[in-house]
């Protein structure tokens, strides 16, 4: 020690007659480098000091800490370290008057690689794409894991640019990090979303947050891509939520009705079943279509409890309908992938059914394309079984997903939807008619029904016509109505037979 300091550390002695601490004694020193735990007491006119040597103490103490802010898979710092660091880097960037950007990243669908390799592999991986984003990382900046798959780089004294320039250097890395490797043939592609202090966030807290909200834009258009931060996008979380909430109280005080659109014989121009098709009666927005609340219903499995709803207005409403004298036509119900993972819906539908005194055969459950891909075979099971009772399975926006000809007769399809966005181009894309072609063929070799939904114009009707399709759905025909003018809808013609190419 300096003898300044010795000096200090007597005269504090002889006052405070007893004094302990801890000194560093530096390598250019006769003692060895290290650490020293000292006591000194005032004893008379006497000073009694013991030193310990405590350098291995502190420094496995140290080497804990560094561990306890490391990463162990990759080596990173780690979340308690960005805790504890970023607020310190905030201030000194407030005194310096200087920028500082924050890119949260993700990566897209890593959950696949883990269930297709193992997670031991996945861990390879995420060690793999945390060098190759380390080797792009400036050093002046810093790269830290947060856990999972999500990683987050500070981008100190940020002179220049917002961060583009190094999240898509960034998203290069990640693409490339694969290459030659055993998972090369899953694409490793990451989202991120960037803040910058101090305009989007003055504080940690608020600028993690902020960036957090633009990846999570990121991801909803589309993965793949960076989003900076804007607070419309944080108006849009907003929305969501409440929208969130009011949709639970909606289905608990039961705000839903049902709307029934006609499905016509292409050929006679009669009525010949109907769609379903769900409305919220919202307090104080009035009727609300089911385009701005079933993707959020289906983002908070929602929609499980919204579709015994609907399941259990359409069987009461059927009803009604044959307590009327009304000759009952099938009608089909949505159901969303998400109810075909237990045996629920099947026993509330029979039990529906069986309530009401209903045949099977008067309703069908009407699912997408990509419901088919079920790589657990859970989804695939129930359809089979809800077949089995008699309930007819008709696959909607087909065309547009990815299931084989194979499914379809496994599962023993009884309709096919072709998609409106095929229908909508008919008499104007040569390539949508092979299409709308090629699925009449299909459901004539299969003997499956053939709907045209989406249907607006007389040219797209005549084109179904001569195509020979079965069945055509649409406004030009009728938009979906209430349930008192179905009735009269199911005896009227709309269109002569004679009208038919």
């Amino acid at each position: 020690m300096a003898l300044d300091a010795q000096h200090n550390f007597f005269l504090r002695v002889k006052t405070e007659r007893f004094v302990e601490d801890e000194f560093y004694v530096p390598r250019e020193r006769r003692h060895a480098a290290g650490w020293f735990h000292r006591r000194a007491v005032l004893s008379g006119q006497d000073i009694a000091i013991t030193v310990r040597d405590i350098s291995e103490a502190r420094q496995q103490a140290n080497e804990l800490a560094r561990m306890a802010k490391t990463d162990t898979l990759t080596g990173l710092p780690n979340r308690h370290w960005l805790n504890d660091t970023l607020p310190v880097m905030l201030q000194q960037a407030h005194e310096a008057g200087q920028r500082l950007a924050l890119l949260a990243i993700d990566l897209d669908d890593f959950k696949n690689i883990n269930d297709a390799l193992g997670h031991r592999n996945g861990d390879l991986v995420l060690a793999s794409v945390a060098k190759a984003m380390r080797d792009v990382v400036p050093e002046k900046h810093r790269l830290a894991r947060l856990g999972g798959d999500e990683f987050v780089v500070v981008l100190d004294d940020l002179v220049d640019g917002d961060g583009s320039t190094e999240a898509q250097a960034l998203m290069s890395a990640i693409a490339h990090s694969a290459t030659g490797t055993v998972w090369e043939k899953f694409p490793l592609k990451a989202s991120m979303g960037i803040s910058v202090h101090p305009c989007d966030g003055k504080d940690a807290q608020v600028l993690m947050q902020a960036a957090g909200i633009a990846l999570y834009e990121a991801k909803s258009q589309g993965k793949s891509q960076y989003r900076h931060y804007d607070e419309k996008y944080a108006q849009k979380i907003r929305d969501r939520t409440q929208l969130e909430r009011e949709l639970q109280l909606a289905i608990q005080h039961d705000e839903f009705v049902m709307f029934y659109q006609p499905r016509v014989n292409a050929r006679t121009g009669r009525f010949s079943s109907m769609e379903a098709l769900i409305r919220w009666q919202h307090p104080e927005r009035g009727l609300i279509s089911p385009d701005e609340f079933i993707a959020v219903a289906e983002q908070t499995r929602l929609v499980i409890p919204l579709g015994e709803l609907v399941i259990r207005k359409v069987c009461s409403q059927m009803a009604v309908w044959i307590s009327q004298g009304v000759n009952m036509k099938r009608v089909s119900v949505n159901v969303s992938a998400l109810q075909l993972h237990d045996d629920s819906l099947r026993q509330m539908l029979g039990n529906s059914l069986q309530e009401h005194g209903l045949h099977a055969s008067l309703i069908a459950i009407e699912l997408t394309e990509s419901s088919m891909l079920d790589e657990g075979g859970t989804a695939i099971r129930e359809l089979q079984k809800l077949r089995e009772l008699g309930i007819q399975l008709q696959i909607d926006d087909f065309g547009t997903g990815y299931s084989s000809l194979s499914q379809l007769q496994s599962l023993n399809i009884d309709v096919i939807k072709i998609d409106q966005s095929f229908i909508r181009k008919l008499g104007k894309d040569y390539q949508s008619e092979v299409l709308c072609e090629t699925i009449v063929s299909i459901g004539r070799t299969l003997d499956i029904t053939i709907v045209a939904e989406g249907v607006e114009t007389a040219v797209q009707l005549r084109n179904l016509q001569a195509m020979g399709c079965d069945e055509v759905q649409g406004y030009l025909l009728s938009r979906p109505v209430p349930a008192e003018d179905i009735p009269a809808l199911m005896l009227q013609p709309f269109f002569e037979e004679a009208d038919q190419v």
